[in-house]
Parts: C-alpha cells; sequence; structure tokens
C-alpha cells in the first residue's frame, strides 16, 4: 500500500501540480480505489474479491508569510489528515488537529468523500509532530497499546527541548514501553522546527 501511495503521490503533485492537502487526499483516495478496483458497483464473482485495504496519512502544506519587507516570522500551515493527526507548538503549548474520521480508500458508504483542511498561522520556531499509528498502536507486555493521550502527553513533556534531545527520548520512550514485545507496525516520526 505504501509504494502504491507513493506513486500516486508523486503523479498528484509533481506531475499534476496539486499542491492542497486535503484535494491531495481526495486524489489519492479515488486513484487508490480505481487502482485496488474497490469502486466496482456490478456484483462480484463469488471467487473475485474486492481489495478493502486502505491507508491513513496526513499532509501539511507550510507557507511562508510574505510582507512588503519581506522580513517575517509567520507562516501559514494548511494540514488535512486521513484518520492521522498533527500536533503542533504554539506559544509554549503543544496543540492537536485531528483530521478527518476517514482513510484513503478502502470502503465507501457515502457518495464522495470529502476531508477536512485546517489553515492555521504560527512563528518561526515552532515545531510541528507528524506520524503513522504504529507508535500509538505499540503495546506493552501487558498488551496495552501507548495510546494517543500517552503520546500526547509524552510529546508535551519535551517539547521544549532541542529536536535532538526530542528524538532521543521519544526513542527512549518506545523501547521502554515496547520492552521485549515485537514491533506491531511501521513507525514513522516527523518533527520539523519551522524557519
Amino acid at each position: 500500500m505504501s509504494l502504491i501511495g507513493n506513486g500516486l503521490l508523486n503523479e498528484i503533485v509533481l506531475q499534476r501540480g496539486i499542491i492542497e492537502p486535503k484535494l491531495i487526499l481526495k486524489e489519492l483516495h479515488e486513484g487508490i480505489r480505481q487502482l485496488l478496483r474497490q469502486n466496482k458497483k456490478e456484483k462480484l464473482e463469488k471467487l473475485e474479491q474486492v481489495n478493502q485495504d486502505g491507508m491513513d496519512i496526513s499532509i501539511c502544506l507550510i507557507v511562508k508569510n510574505e510582507e512588503q519587507n519581506n522580513e517575517t516570522n509567520t507562516f501559514k500551515i494548511v494540514y488535512a489528515g486521513a484518520k492521522r493527526p498533527m500536533y503542533y507548538t504554539k506559544n509554549g503549548e503543544l496543540n492537536l488537529v485531528k483530521g478527518t474520521r476517514k482513510s484513503i480508500g478502502g470502503r465507501q458508504k457515502e457518495e464522495e468523500r470529502v476531508f477536512e483542511q485546517e489553515i492555521f498561522e504560527i512563528q518561526k520556531d515552532e515545531v510541528i509532530y507528524l506520524f503513522t499509528d504504529g507508535i500509538a498502536d505499540q503495546h506493552n507486555i501487558k498488551l496495552e497499546r501507548i495510546g494517543s493521550q500517552n503520546l500526547f502527553s509524552f510529546i508535551d513533556s519535551v517539547k521544549e527541548q532541542n529536536l535532538a534531545t526530542q528524538k532521543q527520548k521519544l526513542e527512549q520512550f518506545l523501547d521502554t514501553y515496547q520492552g521485549n514485545q515485537n514491533q506491531r507496525d511501521d513507525i514513522t516520526f516527523l518533527m520539523a522546527k519551522i524557519s
């Protein structure tokens, strides 16, 4: 699914020039449903089954606000997520943007899938956090997931430190929580300082 998604994203953004996050998600959703033949309306033969795989993803566009004197410290953030949140710092506080509660691809009951988009401004030196569901879904020896609230609380506790220290502490947090349990899913975690 990651390879299919990556190929479609390259086509959507690089070849077709679509950069608005909610439109990227819409095109990605439709492309995956078409490639995996999930949008078939006719009756299926007994032996033929439709692949109902989907994916969760978040897209963030960062645009520097340009002023007449070309000196600005504010940035416009345009965010859209398919079942993935984004965290960001603003004025010393950690904030959450939830995204849309629908996946890319998979089953679709609604006529058209619409992805919500959030637009807001942040200052230079603030940090954004994007991540796969693999980290929140990782469990410990008691089969308890880290969960979104624990992850948010952890990031909130280290947000004031530099990114290298945050990365090191995140790895320690994950290793300690996971213990000797196998990793359940892919884990990607992106921290970006706006500058």
